[in-house]
């Protein structure tokens, strides 16, 4: 069991927090407290909330990741009702408490990515020597977090911030849930990780050696399409929602008549301040032939699936990863192929006005992932407009492996990949306004990137 980050954009504060500034970041390795923080020899959910809690109202914003290993060790430390604790406050958390293979490269990197702002990453006593090499201009700042006596301490190790010290509450409620002594009841309701149905191809059951996951992630913000939100920025004078639709309609057809096409397996999330990943026949994971008919029909509108005001595109990453995670976690997954690997296909022109939680999502979403064959997922970006912002579509966009990067020479694509200030090209594109090639060269970049066979 693996949890992501929600569909829903997490909230900034917690409500019991007084506003009194700009929060600092604070990234908590939620395993590391929980097994070290004990009560009575035992670790406990209700402790380390507390930590939460504490930091919340000391103006921090917090992101807490645990070990997925962490279910393992409170069973076998006799702590059930503890994990159904712990699972009940990471549903309710919005994506603020989260699970990982492992936490302290996604800590340290997150807190790394956030710097500038002074971020720290919370633990009891791990030095995170493992991870020095990884970080020339050193670790992150760490905070060391103790317990003794009903009384939680924390020790900012640079000094940045005055010691905490504060006695447990009892009858404390985190997000919305009570974590006292008798809390396990009903914990399990509404705490199991969603699994997804998976709608397999019509004319092929039969096991394959390896699937390709492919989640389509489509802007509906109003610059796609709203001419005064700068909707016609295009070489044509044409919505960008116009082109969109197009690319997207003709790359999912091409994939639809590949030879690969059985193994393809696909998703839909369109987003705009909100994302909401689209249910086709009853899935919301299928094979390319159903979402080929289903984008073929006359009155499919992407942009008609999308909801609230303004764009997000870490919600829209994350509700693509946990599509994807939903899917390794199905029992179908194990009746269609052996092996699975994915990618995302993000079609924008990431005009993002938070640019700093966009970079902190894709910090923890380019380590190493749990499941996959190839142990991540590929992002490919397609910028979309003549006003895209390119520096954020670098960041977002993974690099291509020697294998990817031979078939985008092939088909010419090399040199149009945006690179980042080291020189390293990434699986991001944008084509001049100019080019009258610009939607051949997409629908080539979105084919090369959607059927890479991961090793």
């Amino acid at each position: 069991m693996s949890y992501q980050f929600a569909t829903e954009p997490p909230p900034a504060h917690n409500e019991s927090r007084p506003a009194t500034g700009t929060p600092r970041k604070a990234f908590v390795d939620g395993a590391n407290l929980l097994l070290n923080l004990l009560e009575n020899g035992k670790p406990s959910t209700l402790v380390f909330a507390n930590v939460l809690d504490t930091l919340m109202k000391h103006d921090f914003d917090v992101v807490a990741i645990f070990d997925q290993s962490i279910r393992y060790h409170l069973r076998r430390c006799g702590c059930t009702a503890e994990w159904k604790k712990l699972q009940r406050l990471a549903d309710a958390s919005n994506g603020r408490v989260c699970f990982q293979v492992q936490a302290d490269p996604h800590l340290l990197a997150m807190a790394d990515a956030c710097r500038k702002e002074n971020a720290v990453v919370v633990n009891h006593t791990d030095r995170c020597k493992t991870w020095i090499s990884q970080f020339p201009n050193g670790l992150p700042e760490l905070v060391r977090v103790q317990y003794a006596a009903g009384l939680l301490s924390l020790v900012f190790e640079k000094s940045s911030h005055c010691p905490i010290s504060v006695p447990i509450d009892r009858g404390l409620k985190v997000y919305g849930v009570s974590l006292s002594e008798d809390a396990a009841n009903g914990a399990d309701q509404g705490s199991a990780r969603r699994t997804e149905k998976i709608l397999a191809s019509r004319d092929r059951t039969s096991r394959t050696l390896r699937a390709r996951l492919i989640v389509f992630v489509l802007d509906a913000s109003g610059s796609m399409f709203n001419d005064a939100d700068g909707a016609c920025k295009t070489f044509d004078g044409r919505r960008k929602s116009a082109h969109l639709t197009e690319v997207f309609k003709d790359s999912v057809s091409r994939l639809a008549r590949s030879k690969s096409s059985p193994s393809f397996y696909t998703g839909l999330v369109s987003f705009a301040g909100r994302a909401s990943v689209v249910d086709v026949s009853g899935a919301r994971m299928i094979h390319i032939s159903h979402l080929n008919s289903h984008v073929s029909a006359p009155g499919f509108d992407y942009v008609a699936h999308a909801k609230g005001n303004g764009t997000d595109l870490s919600a829209a990453l994350d509700s693509a990863v946990a599509l994807i995670d939903g899917v390794l976690a199905s029992p179908d997954a194990k009746y269609i192929a052996t092996r699975w690997s994915a990618c995302i296909i993000l079609i924008t022109d990431a005009l993002d006005s938070s640019e700093t939680r966009v970079r902190e999502t894709i910090a923890r979403l380019g380590m190493t992932r749990a499941g996959l064959s190839s142990g991540q997922i590929d992002i490919g970006c397609v910028g979309i407009g003549s006003d895209v912002r390119e520096s954020l579509l670098i960041d977002i966009a993974s690099c291509p492996s020697p294998a990817t990067r031979q078939m985008l020479t092939k088909q010419g694509l090399d040199s149009r990949l945006l690179c980042r200030s080291s020189g390293d090209p990434t699986l991001a594109l944008k084509v001049s306004e100019k080019d009258a090639s610009y939607p051949d060269v997409i629908r080539s970049f979105v084919d090369v990137v959607s059927q890479t066979t991961q090793s």
